[in-house]
């Protein structure tokens, strides 16, 4: 517990030596820090408790470091890992593409 607490403080010192994005759109790419808007669809803060390290108009901001790509129990197969019985997922991402946004294959006009 003490060499996480000193771990955590030692990022944290490590961050605010690093200077911070001044416009939103400079978040998106910053390589230390990143707003809870700009996480993908299979991305997620881990751990949830993670604390903030500044404030950004208003949002949040978070190391870069505790971004965690999410994956699928199938991809979690292809790399020769299975999941533990009881694992509950982080996040449950719903399956896209149902809605009628146009576009595609036979759209008609002809």
């Amino acid at each position: 517990a003490a060499a996480a607490a000193a771990e955590a403080a030692e990022v944290r010192s490590r961050l605010r030596s690093q200077p911070m994005p001044s416009s939103l759109a400079a978040f998106k790419k910053d390589a230390h820090y990143v707003l809870e808007r700009d996480l993908g669809r299979y991305e997620v803060l881990h751990p949830s408790d993670t604390p903030f390290v500044g404030l950004f108009k208003g949002e949040r901001v978070y190391p870069r470091a505790s971004v965690v790509r999410l994956m699928t129990e199938e991809r979690w197969f292809r790399q020769a890992r299975c999941l533990l019985p009881a694992q509950a997922p982080l996040k449950r991402v719903p399956k896209g593409g149902g809605g009628g946004g146009g576009g595609g294959r036979g759209g008609g006009g002809g």
